[in-house]
């Protein structure tokens, strides 16, 4: 695989590990910024009627017309290379695991933003109540639910990493 441009990957049909936080709201998980659902199954990502365009501008998404994510826009599905680690005593109930992402994927030194993306492996954190509350939500999304040190590996059985050789220095 070769990159198409500086900071967009190959159009990928093969799922590429990524690693995401959500915020846990009741029974269901929001990404943190955007505050969007996350469901089972395939999203796809789409540009907001507003979005932080090139410079933090704010425009409309007819102001491209491909799909997302697009060069000059913030659309698209996030999702790090390697996972987050905890930061001490958080705030919210964040809730850690792995996606894999396809389509058109721009990258980035941290991580990518991608077209598609499905959830594949939540990590269970180490508080025994949070812990029940996270394997329920695996089990609604019907999705894995591992150790967080065992989240590298088990997601290995969804997708591939990244090439080295493509993350942007």
């Amino acid at each position: 695989m070769q990159l198409a441009s500086e900071s967009f990957a190959p159009e990928e049909t093969r799922p590429l590990i990524g690693y995401r936080e959500w915020v846990l709201v009741g029974d269901e998980i929001l990404s943190p910024l955007a505050r969007t659902p996350w469901e089972a199954g395939p999203m796809q990502a789409e540009c907001l009627p507003t979005c932080r365009g090139a410079f933090g501008l704010w425009r409309t998404a007819s102001a491209h017309a491909g799909p997302a994510p697009d060069p000059g826009c913030t659309c698209g599905i996030y999702a790090l290379f390697t996972p987050s680690r905890p930061r001490g005593r958080e705030r919210l109930a964040v809730v850690r695991g792995a996606i894999v992402v396809w389509g058109r994927i721009e990258l980035h030194q941290r991580g990518m933003r991608a077209e598609f993306a499905r959830i594949v492996t939540l990590a269970l954190p180490d508080s025994r109540r949070r812990s029940d509350a996270v394997a329920q939500l695996a089990e609604l999304l019907d999705v894995e639910a591992v150790r967080a040190r065992d989240l590298p590996v088990a997601v290995l059985a969804h997708g591939d990493p990244l090439e080295p050789t493509l993350i942007p220095t």
